[in-house]
């Protein structure tokens, strides 16, 4: 979460970070370390509705009836 806060402060403009790989729509409510994802995705989200940065996301792999899909969740500073 550190290195989250820190990269905010520090990073200057079109800089990106991947803050995440996998499903985090279903990860944020389901695992082990659920809190530790949404504290990170929070951070990311706040930081969004302050303009401060600007939140996309790559695909990695496609889902189907056996697995998630996972996608690269990444944050490009204004």
């Amino acid at each position: 979460m550190q290195q989250f806060n820190t990269w905010l402060q520090t990073a200057q403009p079109n800089e990106k970070i991947e803050y995440y790989e996998g499903y985090i729509g279903k990860d944020r409510f389901i695992g082990s370390n659920k809190k530790e994802i949404n504290n990170v995705a929070d951070l990311f989200l706040r930081a969004y509705e302050n303009k401060l940065v600007v939140l996309f996301q790559k695909r990695v792999s496609y889902g189907d009836t056996q697995k998630d899909p996972v996608f690269k969740y990444i944050a490009q500073k204004i």
